[in-house]
């Protein structure tokens, strides 16, 4: 389209509010099933994560049925055979409707909303995942920035590392990444390499290390495949994993194949895949049965690596599955399975429950009060606004009803205005109080200009537009 001037104008330290649109008015789901808070598929056996493997190898996949399988409805008669652990794509909840409304996730009802609650329950936005262990690491453990090393474990595949993905999220946050990850998301640097990375860390500083494979889910709800920009149709994700899977389907499932020193990092996933393989075909969606067996991978070799032999600090391990979805119109998202802090001499401390909360993981058709201020529920529990209980929270929703987190204007914006064609010919001008608090990171100033490009500044003190007519 034709460029176009975007404005943003507010006096100092005003809160900005959308008074048009709502979360409540986001169409639900048209079929529900079960209200209780769904936990995470942490029970990992036989090399596929049990709890939601295990419902999944009850059925063999219906190939002749794969592809009818495009809302709710039809895929309710499914879930009543399966069980209640894969019932979560049957529910809305509250998180859902609010990561929906900023344009982070796909609309209940959705094939691909569908794929990924169906086959990945509790996945997050990784911007979400982020602020979770942000938070919890540091209230709870007391770390900074400016002391913790960070370093990841994903596939190199370009997909993997957009602004919009875990490790890069994290790398902005911590201000830099040691990244250890080949493809598939095996950390191949080995002991030698992390002995190298812990070696960089500050004095009683701590290390973060997150890590896992990727998976896509496309538009239409199917996982493995992914449509990647300049091209007119979808492609396998993770390549590697899927084509070692495929491979060893295509032997005798016995044979180990071997080394390949042109290749190693294939030839490794080949071998680790090779006694699983048989089993994985009998689930009723390989690729995603693929993707827990490459977690298992990744895991087991992350594991063999680390150490706690550093100093004093603390070592973090997020491990999960990376979530492509369909770009622009979703943002990437992470499965938690692993969220552990260890240290020299001490137990470790499991940490995978603070990526859940049943105030708003319920299924809004049994629990309908739950949408109820839906989004300053979810807003205080990433931590961008305050507790609905402290007197921060009452007094700016009694002075200033409606106002909203920058994130979640400049969410709402950015969705509306790319809907009717806004793109990178967008000029960002903006009137705010030039007082340096107006211009930290989660400003929405910054944060407009961060997602648009180029700003024109026009505020003055008080934010009004001294620049005036010239």
């Amino acid at each position: 389209m034709a460029g176009v001037t975007l404005a943003f104008l507010a006096p100092s330290h005003a809160v900005h509010t959308m008074p048009s649109h709502s979360p409540s008015g986001v169409r639900s789901a048209s079929t529900h099933k079960i209200s209780e808070p769904i936990a995470f598929p942490v029970a990992m056996g036989a090399g596929i994560g049990a709890t939601l493997m295990g419902a999944l190898c009850r059925r063999k996949e219906k190939k002749s049925n794969k592809k009818h399988r495009k809302n709710m409805a039809a895929l309710k008669a499914v879930d009543e055979a399966m069980g209640e652990q894969v019932e979560r794509q049957l529910m809305e909840t509250a998180q859902d409707r609010v990561f929906h409304w900023l344009g982070k996730a796909p609309q209940a009802g959705s094939p691909c909303f569908a794929a990924l609650h169906r086959y990945f329950p509790n996945a997050l936005p990784s911007k979400a995942a982020h602020l979770r262990t942000k938070t919890v690491l540091e209230e709870e453990f007391g770390f900074t920035p400016k002391t913790t090393l960070l370093g990841s474990s994903f596939c190199p595949d370009e997909i993997n590392h957009h602004g919009r993905d875990l490790p890069t999220v994290m790398r902005n946050y911590y201000g830099k990444i040691f990244p250890m990850g080949g493809i598939g998301g095996a950390p191949y640097v080995g002991e030698t390499g992390f002995a190298a990375f812990s070696s960089h860390v500050a004095d009683n500083g701590d290390i973060i290390v997150v890590f896992g494979p990727h998976v896509g889910i496309s538009e239409a709800g199917e996982v493995g495949k992914y449509l990647r920009e300049g091209q007119v149709e979808d492609s396998p994700a993770c390549g590697a994993v899927i084509g070692a899977y495929q491979a060893c389907m295509c032997s005798d499932g016995v044979t180990t194949p071997e080394m390949d020193p042109a290749d190693m990092q294939m030839s490794e996933i080949k071998q680790e895949f090779t006694p699983h393989a048989e089993g994985i075909s009998k689930t009723e969606n390989p690729m995603a049965a693929c993707s827990y067996q490459a977690f298992e991978f990744v895991k087991d070799r992350m594991l063999k690596i680390v150490n706690t032999k550093f100093g004093s600090g603390r070592l973090v391990l997020i491990g999960g599955i990376q979530i492509n979805l369909p770009y622009p119109e979703f943002v990437d998202h992470f499965l938690p399975l692993m969220f552990e802090v260890r240290q020299e001499g001490k137990e470790a401390i499991d940490l995978i429950d603070r990526f859940t909360n049943p105030s708003i993981q319920q299924d809004l058709k049994d629990a309908p009060w739950a949408a109820v201020d839906a989004e300053r529920e979810v807003f205080a529990w990433l931590t961008w606004s305050p507790p609905a209980t402290s007197p921060v929270y009452q007094t700016l929703h009694k002075y200033f009803p409606g106002a909203l987190p920058g994130q979640a204007v400049q969410g709402r914006v950015a969705r509306i205005l790319t809907g009717y064609g806004f793109d990178d010919t967008t000029l960002l001008g903006t009137s705010f109080c030039p007082d340096e608090i107006n211009n930290e990171s989660d400003s929405l100033s910054v944060l407009m200009q961060n997602f648009w490009g180029e700003v024109f500044p026009m505020g003055g003190i008080s934010g009004t537009p001294f620049s005036g007519k010239t």
